[in-house]
């Protein structure tokens, strides 16, 4: 028959699963999932959406474009989150919200953010962009 390893390795795997069901409850915040509306359709001005009861503006001015018909595989897929691409019609990018910089990448091309309640925004400029290694970027921020 079965000894008794079996058992109590079996008990153990069962108390490991309630517990860790038990942490996970206990400690699950109620924080929002990121959300981006299609308030806006294609072709429309960018203007606002409200993630984690945080009021996003747009980075920078354009038309919104669906994000799964850019050519990119990374972000048409989706792969990267929800989100929304613009075609902008100046060349300044600004903060979408208050809150800090949480990620500056070094050719500067995109720049993560997290605002004051904990909205996370990852604006990425332009397609292939790592490519230029940082040619015709200028950040005025840093980490």
């Amino acid at each position: 028959g079965l000894d008794m390893a079996f058992w109590m390795s079996l008990i153990a795997t069962g108390i490991a699963l309630v517990l860790g069901l038990i942490v996970g409850y206990l400690t699950h915040s109620d924080k929002k999932e990121a959300t981006i509306e299609k308030g806006a359709d294609a072709g429309e001005t960018a203007q606002e959406s409200v993630v984690n009861d945080v009021l996003v503006e747009s980075p920078v001015s354009g038309n919104v474009v669906d994000l799964t018909t850019i050519q990119d595989p990374v972000f048409s897929s989706l792969a990267m989150g929800k989100g929304i691409a613009i075609e902008p019609d100046s060349n300044v990018v600004v903060a979408p919200f208050n809150g800090v910089v949480e990620s500056l990448f070094p050719t500067g091309h995109a720049i993560g953010l997290k605002s004051d309640n904990g909205a996370e925004v990852l604006i990425h400029i332009g397609i292939d962009t790592v490519k230029l290694e940082g040619k015709y970027f200028k950040p005025l921020v840093s980490q």
